[in-house]
C-alpha cells in the first residue's frame, strides 16, 4: 500500500483487453490505489466500457495485419527479421548458405550423434566455435536446418522456405536421441526442489548446472 494513484496518458496504453481490465482493477482495488487518464474523459461506466472495447478490437485488428505481412513474406521465402541462425546468411531478403559455418552445423550434428550430449557437444566444437550449450540445443532442434521455417503456436509451416544444410536422416536421428532423452527425464522422480536449479551458468561452458539425487549403494562405509 505504497501507491495512491496510477497516472497513465491514455486507456490502452495500459489495457486492450477487457479481461486483463477486470485483472488489473481488482488488484488496485484490493489496495486501495486510483488511477486517471490524461486524454481518456469518461463520464459513465457504459462509456468506459465501450472504450476499452474499442482499444481492444484496434489492438486486434494491428495485430492481424501484421501478422498477414509476415505470413506474406514467410511464403515469399523471405526473411521477417534482421537476424539469422548459424549456418545462414542473408542476401537479398532470403536465407542463403554460410559454406565455412554448414561444416560446423554438420559437425555439431555428428558429434551429438556419437556423444548423445548437448554439453559433450558443446565443449567438443568450442575450438572450431564459440557457441553457448543454448545455440547448440536450438541448431540441434530447428528445422531451418532441414529447409523447413515452422512456427507452432501461430500454426505456420513453410516447407522449402531455406536451402537445407542437414539431411533428413540425419536430421531424423538427431530428434530420436533428444526424444529419448526427454523420455529419461521424465521417468525420473523429482524428489527434492533446488532453488539454484537451471540458474547457476558454469563459467568455462556456459551450461547450467542441474540437480540430481540418487541412493548411494554404499551406505555402510567407515
Amino acid at each position: 500500500n505504497k501507491i495512491d494513484l496510477i497516472l497513465i496518458t491514455k486507456l490502452d496504453r495500459l489495457i486492450r483487453s477487457v479481461k486483463d481490465y477486470y485483472k488489473i482493477f481488482r488488484i488496485i482495488k484490493n489496495h486501495n490505489v486510483t488511477w486517471k487518464s490524461i486524454f481518456d474523459y469518461h463520464n459513465n461506466p457504459l462509456e468506459f466500457h465501450i472504450a476499452l472495447a474499442l482499444a481492444e478490437n484496434e489492438s486486434r485488428m494491428i495485430s492481424d495485419r501484421i501478422n498477414a505481412v509476415f505470413l506474406h513474406k514467410l511464403e515469399n521465402k523471405q526473411i521477417t527479421t534482421g537476424s539469422h541462425r548459424y549456418g545462414y546468411d542473408i542476401c537479398g531478403k532470403k536465407l542463403i548458405i554460410n559454406e565455412q559455418e554448414k561444416k560446423i552445423v554438420n559437425e555439431i550434428y555428428d558429434i551429438f550423434i556419437r556423444e548423445k550430449s548437448f554439453r559433450k557437444t558443446t565443449l567438443l566444437i568450442k575450438p572450431k566455435a564459440n557457441l553457448s550449450i543454448k545455440a547448440v540445443t536450438r541448431i540441434l532442434k530447428s528445422k531451418l536446418y532441414i529447409g523447413i521455417y515452422e512456427h507452432t503456436k501461430k500454426n505456420i509451416f513453410i516447407p522449402d522456405y531455406c536451402p537445407k544444410i542437414i539431411n533428413i536422416n540425419k536430421f531424423k536421428k538427431v530428434q530420436n536421441i533428444i526424444d529419448s532423452k526427454k523420455d529419461s527425464l521424465n521417468s525420473t522422480k523429482k524428489i527434492y526442489d533446488y532453488i539454484f536449479d537451471n540458474i547457476l551458468l558454469c563459467s568455462h561452458c556456459g551450461c547450467r548446472f542441474s540437480a540430481a539425487t540418487r541412493k548411494n549403494k554404499y551406505s555402510n562405509r567407515a
